[in-house]
């Protein structure tokens, strides 16, 4: 499995791992959790993008050889 096909994944499994514990935590942690997730997803959208561009490299070189 490729790096960037295993940040993906992971990302999946993190955003519902997270998703699921903020639901059911009280009202006030709610907010200093969503806080902290919208942190990791910030961080996680630009691992994904530096994944992305990489991919996107690779694929040009491959189309239009040197």
């Amino acid at each position: 499995m490729s790096r960037k096909t295993d940040i993906i994944i992971q990302t999946r499994k993190y955003l519902d791992n997270s998703l699921h514990i903020i639901r059911n935590l009280p009202e006030e942690e709610k907010l200093i959790g969503g806080a902290e997730l919208m942190t990791r997803i910030i961080e996680i959208n630009q691992e994904m993008e530096t994944a992305y561009l990489e991919l996107r490299g690779i694929l040009e070189l491959r189309i239009r050889p040197e």
